[in-house]
């Protein structure tokens, strides 16, 4: 094979290896970031989606769902991939509490008065307190 051919042929590789690479450098720089929801009684608030909206996500979302105790992990969805942390930022953050065991619902969602920060390191940790809702 002629060394002209060659180089072209290792070019066109590169390139196409290149390109399947290029989705991991898109990826944002996220750091770790987790807490606890629970009713200012104390009460872990369990199965509830936390929402957080910043305003410079365009493509993402980054969300956490409490378990047993309340706790939270956050992380980013960006396509079809997910990734722990949230990039830095200052976010607006919507719970949405579950359904009951009657499953109604568990009222509108509710909006946190105050913006929460991710900062630019990994000890990220939000502890929310809210009031009941009604019934």
């Amino acid at each position: 094979m002629p060394a002209v051919l060659r180089l072209s042929v290792l070019g066109i590789a590169l390139a196409f290896m290149g390109a399947g690479c290029a989705s991991d450098r898109d990826d944002p720089k996220v750091h770790a970031a987790r807490g606890t929801l629970k009713f200012k009684n104390g009460k872990p608030i369990v199965n509830a989606v936390l929402q957080f909206t910043g305003a410079k996500q365009q493509e993402m979302t980054v969300n956490g769902f409490t378990d047993d105790s309340g706790n939270f992990i956050l992380q980013t969805v960006l396509a079809k991939k997910k990734i722990a942390g949230a990039p830095p930022g200052d976010y607006d953050v919507t719970i949405v509490l579950p359904m009951d065991e009657k499953q109604s619902g568990g009222g509108p969602p509710i909006k946190l008065a105050k913006k929460l920060t991710v900062k630019a390191s990994d000890d990220n940790v939000f502890d929310i307190a809210i009031d009941s809702p009604r019934k």
